[in-house]
């Protein structure tokens, strides 16, 4: 079977250009199965471009009534030019607001301009621009140019903030499995200041010697991710496998490693498919995420001789915070660097990262017995490995930290079994209610029965 026609409905800014570069393989397609299956691959590349509501292709029949041949009939429903969207999170740190304006395909070839800028509750914002273009090169990829500039307050973590200016270039396929990129980043590093005492810092020196000088990042790096979960909010089946590699300093700049991460998920539902009247039944989570860093080049001479660590703070892996390492607090996790004493803000240290990362986890989801609760009962251990040089938390205090955790996964299962018998025992009290109800109207009709048709009774009366 093959297209005699084709009809393009609903395109009032698309070119249909755009539309036909989606269907040249339906085109040159012998057989029903490769009819459906190109048509199925143009439907989901022409929703991956971000700028239609809805795209339906229909087979009609030609008027001289040809088996051999079909009309195509496509329908699409653009989005609007304008789009405007209104968020806000809270990150451990600060609450952040932000705004992102769209445009949605301006000139007819589907790009999508964006423009958002954010600001923080304490001394955080952030400004980006950005577009994206499907087709790069009349090859089935997503292009993006992106320009941004962002300051992010880390005080209370690492003490200092952090200066960004970046312009990158990325490209991707639609389905997100693989994706390329370019970035040039200018970093400044402020330490953060006393101001009771003018130029006194309350930084450590692991931090202030990252603050000396600003330093830009020239790196090239790839990704894939393969993501088959049901659900990326609350999965129940499926897995997750990411794998980050990046390299700096090959095409310029005075920043110089390679880096690894790689993150792999495997989700399973255990036990009943239904809890409590209906809700999903509890999953188990399964995680692995490895990642290395290695400096070379002059970053690698410069820390022999100083001492110190060739990565700079920004650069290194960090472990801990509610969507990172449940349990314990943000950058909680790994090398910590000496308390300053006059640091009101971060008494604890500076958290350092480590240049090497190794997590094993596992997690059961149960849902609460009440919907509007989210009780998530997680059991978890990690390995860390950290550079020499840089000080670590205290192994008592690692293992202090899992037993507390342990204990703290105890604690959520012990309160879902308790919510559950406190539901089993309401239950209990409204049937014994009823069925006291039940046996007093009951006992009156009998009495009101007998009081009517008693003779002695109604003699008397």
């Amino acid at each position: 079977m093959s297209i005699r026609s084709t009809s393009i409905q609903g395109a009032t800014r698309t070119r249909a250009s755009v539309i036909e570069v989606e269907l040249q393989d339906a085109y040159q397609a012998e057989t029903v199965g490769e009819l459906y299956s190109a048509l199925e691959k143009a439907v989901q590349s022409l929703k991956a471009t971000n700028s239609f509501r809805s795209v339906n292709i229909t087979l009609a029949g030609t008027p001289d009534e040809d088996p051999a041949l079909t009309d195509l009939i496509i329908t699409i429903e653009e989005k609007g030019v304008l789009g405007l969207s209104a968020n806000v999170y809270n990150n451990q740190r600060e609450a952040t607001a932000e705004t992102t304006l769209q445009l949605h395909n301006v000139i007819g070839g589907c790009e999508t301009l964006s423009i958002a800028g954010g600001a923080g509750s304490k001394s955080s914002y952030s400004a980006k621009a950005s577009l994206t273009r499907p087709r790069f090169l009349g090859f089935p990829l997503a292009f993006e140019a992106a320009v941004d500039r962002v300051r992010s307050s880390h005080a209370e973590v690492s003490s200092h903030d952090r200066k960004k200016k970046h312009v990158g270039m990325n490209v991707r396929t639609y389905d997100g499995l693989h994706r390329a990129a370019w970035d040039l980043t200018f970093r400044d590093l402020v330490p953060l200041r006393d101001e009771k005492t003018p130029y006194s810092k309350l930084s450590s020196r692991e931090v202030l010697y990252d603050c000396t000088k600003p330093s830009m990042k020239n790196s090239v790096s790839y990704q894939f991710t393969k993501d088959t979960r049901d659900n990326a909010l609350s999965p129940r089946t499926g897995s997750l496998v990411k794998v980050v590699g990046e390299s700096a300093g090959l095409l310029g700049g005075d920043v110089y490693f390679n880096s690894l991460l790689v993150t792999a998920q495997q989700y399973f539902p255990v036990g009943p498919t239904e809890l409590f009247g209906g809700l999903p039944g509890a999953t188990l989570a399964l995680g692995v995420r490895v990642g290395g860093i290695v400096p070379f080049g002059v970053d690698q001479s410069q820390a022999k001789e100083q001492g110190m660590t060739g990565v700079r703070i920004c650069d290194r892996f960090n472990a801990g915070g509610p969507l990172n390492f449940r349990g314990f607090q943000e950058g909680g996790i790994g090398p910590r660097a000496a308390p300053v004493g006059e640091n009101k803000i971060n008494p604890g240290g500076d958290s350092l990262g480590a240049e090497a990362l190794g997590v094993v986890s596992m997690r059961v989801d149960v849902p609460a017995p009440i919907p509007i609760l989210a009780v998530r009962c997680n059991a978890f251990s990690f390995i860390r490995v950290a550079h020499p040089t840089i000080c670590s938390a205290p192994c008592g205090m690692i293992v202090s930290d899992v037993v507390s955790c342990f204990l703290f996964v105890v604690c959520c299962l012990l309160f879902v079994v308790c919510c559950f018998l406190f539901l089993v025992s309401c239950f209990l009290f409204f049937v014994s209610c009823f069925l006291f109800l039940v046996s007093y109207f009951f006992c009156c009709f009998v009495l009101l029965g007998f009081w009517c048709t008693c003779p002695c009774v109604c003699q008397c009366w």
